[in-house]
């Protein structure tokens, strides 16, 4: 499989994040539920460096790139890999392959 990389509106290579899969518990949970959407290549990349430091085997079979092509993290990894809440969120509008 070819990773298609996806670019928002001004050219900026994006990465994309699964949104969360079950609103009624999370609901429930009293947590936010957030819908699939896309945070910035670079954010991904900080990520990717917590995540094969937890990881070691894992990364050693995924790259980033191959993790992009499986559509991402979830928000509640990323998050979890970069120690606070991804910044570059972005919905599915205005992304061009």
């Amino acid at each position: 499989m070819t990773y298609l990389a996806f670019h928002n509106t001004d050219g900026e290579k994006l990465f994309p994040i699964q949104g969360d899969h079950d609103k009624i518990l999370r609901k429930r949970e009293g947590r936010e539920y957030r819908s699939a959407g896309y945070v910035t290549w670079e954010e991904a990349e900080e990520a990717y460096v917590e995540y094969t430091r937890l990881y070691p085997g894992s990364a050693r079979d995924q790259s980033l790139e191959r993790l992009a092509e499986r559509y991402g993290f979830g928000w509640d990894e990323i998050e979890t890999f970069l120690g606070h809440r991804a910044t570059a969120e972005q919905p599915y509008s205005g992304i061009q392959r």
